[in-house]
């Protein structure tokens, strides 16, 4: 039925009540105003004008609504699972920040509306190029309309997935906000140096009251870190457009691809000469990297190498097209409603955690500015052929973990080869050594795969990996010293296996290659061995123990490296 506002009471039918989750016959408009807010449903959706929910500690006068005060309620007292703002302002934040600490789902108004504002973008910018088309005499009036009328839908496609990939961004924040409050205290410190953050007006925790939440094993809340993902993409897309990113050749597609699918043949030249075209490949790549990689990013590795935004968004994007990482997003999200979307997320985490340290790794390892249509040249070649053969080279519980991903993957109705791809992917980061030391040498790829997963597991390095990845994370400094350890590891088992392949290199056989090695350095193996052991039987992995494991590695590298020389 419909009622209106000014009746002075609602008698209610059996089936109002039940569907209301009350035992009230009679309500004033108002009252069943608040019943709906507080219904036992699915999706709470706001379409309309003014702020409906606030938190418990917030009084009316703090909302300054005061129009909608009779029909305000709190959000603890909400009982639907999900909140969308189709309006602005529905919730104070603060209500936002209540409802979803205790188990519901909301972004903020600023991200469920964000395709309006996307939209609109995309709309003067196709009127932008194709009026300049019609000014040059290369398109008529007519043309241009129907044209704009034609990819209608192509732009809805356009901004729904950018949606989709903001949102999806903040759901993989979500589930590991209980592991990043020093990255996210780190990132507000940083932000707020800017000057483009005060964490009071954005409704933000300060460092002791997530300090506190860390305690409960809770982080930042889904709509706090929307504020954060807002932020980050603001400081990111200033640093880019400033920057001479977009004159980087191999970013050029980045602007084609802003663009509706109609227009990608026949207008290119034109898209070169288009006004805002160093905007839009800053937004396009800002939009890549926080979406894909989360707010944090570009800090983090930032903090990590010193290189600053664009040299950071060359590295990700020669690393994004290096390991395909476009086709295994594109796969994850076709089993939308197949799979769960917990195990999609996981699966965007992995990709997450290689891209990551690939970045570092380029960055790391070539001079700035990075090349991208180089890098991607110089390694693309070695790193499939590497990622197709490491799955035959795993070894023992590495084997065993692998193997039982793939299951995990297949029963929660992944496609095995899918699954494959995926569960590979924590393995598959040396794929950049291996390629430079076949470069390096001038071997065979496959060769020089087979010593470095042969030599790793024969002296127990990937089990020492594993105990590394399982230190604590819990500050920055605990984060720092963990990721020093596992990249000092690498670059060890590198040098490693670029010593054992020069002694050897008159050896045709891996095996034979290995025993020679093995033999020629035997005291050190036996030392080296004998200190594994030790620390196994202690079972004790923590920083102290694997540091001085590490110290030993590094003294095995400089003792085979002496030997060569001398010889």
């Amino acid at each position: 039925a419909v009622y209106s506002r000014k009746v002075k009471s609602i008698h209610l039918s059996q089936e109002a009540r039940q569907v209301l989750g009350i035992n009230t016959d009679v309500l004033t408009p108002s009252e069943l105003i608040q019943a709906l807010l507080r219904a036992p449903v699915d999706l709470l959706w706001n379409g309309g004008i003014g702020t409906y929910a606030k938190a418990g500690r917030e009084s009316h006068a703090d909302v300054g609504d005061r129009i909608n005060d009779a029909l305000r309620v709190d959000a603890s007292e909400l009982r639907c699972k999900v909140i969308g703002e189709g309006g602005n302002l529905g919730f104070t934040q603060l209500a936002r920040v209540e409802f979803a600490r205790k188990g519901g789902l909301i972004n903020t108004d600023f991200i469920d509306n964000s395709g309006g504002v996307d939209c609109s973008d995309h709309e003067v910018n196709i009127k932008i190029l194709l009026n300049q088309m019609i000014n040059a005499g290369d398109l008529t009036l007519k043309q241009r309309n129907q044209l704009l009328i034609a990819m209608t839908e192509d732009v809805a496609a356009l901004v729904l997935h950018h949606n989709y990939l903001q949102t999806q961004a903040l759901s993989i924040a979500a589930m590991q906000s209980q592991l990043l409050p020093s990255e996210h205290i780190q990132l507000m410190r940083e932000l707020e140096h800017d000057g483009r953050l005060k964490r009071k007006l954005e409704f933000l925790p300060d460092d002791k009251a997530l300090s506190e939440r860390e305690k409960l094993g809770e982080g930042l809340s889904r709509p706090e870190i929307a504020v954060l993902l807002s932020h980050s993409k603001i400081k990111l897309f200033e640093d880019l457009s400033s920057s001479s990113i977009s004159e980087e050749n191999s970013l050029a597609s980045e602007l084609i691809e802003y663009f509706p699918s109609a227009m990608h043949n026949g207008f290119a030249a034109q898209m070169q000469a288009h006004p805002l075209r160093r905007e839009i490949i800053a937004t396009q790549i800002c939009n890549s990297i926080v979406n894909r990689m989360g707010s944090t990013f570009v800090l983090r590795i930032k903090d990590e190498t010193g290189h600053d935004a664009k040299d950071i968004a060359c590295a990700f994007t020669a690393a994004r097209e290096l390991f395909r990482a476009r086709e295994l997003w594109n796969a994850i999200e076709s089993l939308d409603k197949i799979i769960p979307s917990q195990t999609q997320n996981i699966m965007l985490i992995e990709i997450r955690h290689l891209l990551d340290r690939t970045t570092v790794w380029l960055l790391r390892n070539r001079r700035s500015p990075i090349d991208i249509a180089a890098t991607i040249a110089q390694f693309t070649d070695n790193v499939t052929a590497t990622i197709m053969r490491i799955p035959r080279l795993l070894q023992s519980d590495t084997r065993t973990s692998y193997k039982k991903t793939v299951r995990q993957y297949v029963h929660a109705a992944v496609p095995a080869e899918l699954a494959q791809q995926i569960a590979i992917l924590d393995a598959v980061y040396p794929a950049l050594d291996l390629a430079e030391i076949q470069l390096d040498l001038d071997m065979n790829i496959n060769e020089v795969a087979d010593i470095y997963f042969k030599l790793g597991f024969t002296l127990d390095l990937f089990w020492l990996h594993d105990r590394i990845q399982e230190l604590p994370r819990d500050n920055y400094w605990q984060r720092k010293a963990r990721m020093a350890l596992r990249y000092d590891l690498y670059a060890e088992l590198r040098g490693l296996t670029i010593g054992l392949l020069q002694q050897s290199d008159k050896i045709p056989s891996t095996k034979a290659r290995l025993a020679f090695w093995l033999e020629e350095n035997a005291v050190t193996v036996n030392h080296w061995q004998s200190l594994l052991s030790n620390i196994k039987s202690a079972g004790v992995y923590d920083l102290a123990i694997l540091s001085v494991a590490m110290r030993e590695i590094r003294n095995f590298v400089r003792s085979g490296t002496r030997r060569k020389d001398e010889g």
